[in-house]
């Protein structure tokens, strides 16, 4: 991957890699257009920023009982499509969470063979409904690609519509300590493809004001807060209670 122009890295450049981890399960059936539309349109925005396009690179990864990678991390103007999007089954977090601890590893290794330097990835985790693994993704995650197993513990935003419960929300988002702690996002909305498009501008915010730190002394992941017409409720994520 390091030798296509998806994955152009400069000797020394700094990578802020963004991943969006979708649920394509059963319950998605109706919405997966309106999913692939908003991945397009955060694409087709983003392109259009010089920085961000120099800086930022994105993939999508998809699950339901299973998962796979959609869009290899590859530099925005550099994705020339996104396949459609198709249902996965049931929904497994611990799925979603064993792909991606594979994927990151696999392009962190081709971000440092370009001599480039990755950033901390960012995820922005979306479900519309609750896990069959609700007692056991945490500690999947935590396994996987908590502090106390890797030092490149990505930074974690949890999307949520129509059946997603605030709990499962602050499970996902990440970390709960430090100062900076992962954000959880709640809508209520019944139209599914206007939330969608609220999540993006959301997804889209936070790359872009993340991407504009990176010649800063201090870069840094800037999450977004939503717009305040927006049906979002959010937060941050305090201490999770692991006894669940």
């Amino acid at each position: 991957m390091a030798e296509n122009s998806s994955f152009r890295v400069g000797e020394g450049q700094l990578v802020m890699p963004f991943y969006i981890i979708a649920d394509t399960s059963g319950s998605m059936a109706g919405d997966l257009d309106a999913l692939h539309q908003a991945v397009r349109d955060l694409i087709d925005e983003l392109r259009r920023d010089p920085q961000t396009d120099d800086v930022a690179m994105l993939s999508v990864i998809t699950f339901g009982t299973s998962a796979g990678v959609d869009v290899p991390l590859s530099r925005l103007s550099a994705i020339e499509s996104v396949p459609p999007f198709v249902l996965k089954g049931g929904t497994d977090f611990s799925a979603a969470w064993k792909t991606f601890a594979v994927t990151v590893e696999q392009d962190y290794a081709s971000i440092k063979a370009a001599n480039g330097s990755m950033f901390r990835p960012c995820v922005f985790f979306l479900t519309d409904g609750e896990p069959a693994d609700r007692a056991t993704f945490r500690q999947t995650f935590q396994g996987l690609q908590g502090k106390d197993v890797t030092p490149r513990w990505p930074y974690v935003m949890a999307f949520g519509f129509r059946n997603a419960k605030e709990d499962v929300l602050k499970q996902l988002a990440y970390p709960d300590f430090g100062e900076k702690r992962g954000r959880w996002f709640l809508s209520d909305g019944r139209d599914a493809s206007a939330v969608l498009q609220e999540i993006r501008q959301t997804w889209g915010a936070t790359i872009l004001q993340s991407t504009m730190t990176a010649s800063s002394p201090s870069p840094s992941i800037v999450p977004a807060a939503p717009s305040a017409s927006s049906q979002l409720q959010h937060g941050e994520v305090d201490k999770v209670d692991q006894a669940f």
